[in-house]
């Protein structure tokens, strides 16, 4: 059960092969091959903290095809991991204008 948090504190202090390994399972989840959801947080947090404007687009299209609230909680968490603050106020943005009115 500890398996996701391990890889999300491994990855943060910038195991390549964690990140390496979440970026590609990220984009086969775009692709149709679904991530476990057990692990789904540790990537997406992964992917979003290490990620550029391009990824924060990916996650807004996730976020806008699901109908899950449970994924739609799971993406917004991630969104807010990202580094870079044009993204972060770009997700704010997003957060304020889509999903709350």
């Amino acid at each position: 059960m500890l398996r996701a948090t391990i890889l999300h504190i491994i990855g943060r202090s910038g195991d390549e092969i964690v990140v390496n390994e979440a970026k590609q399972r990220f984009q086969r989840h775009l692709n149709g091959d679904f991530i476990d959801p057990n692990l789904r947080d540790a990537v997406y947090a992964l992917v979003s903290y290490f990620g550029d404007e391009q990824t924060h687009e990916q996650f807004k299209g996730l976020y806008e095809t699901t109908d899950m609230t449970e994924e739609k909680v799971r993406i917004l968490r991630a969104m807010g991991q990202s580094t870079h603050p044009k993204i972060i106020e770009k997700t704010l943005g997003f957060i304020f204008e889509s999903v709350c009115f």
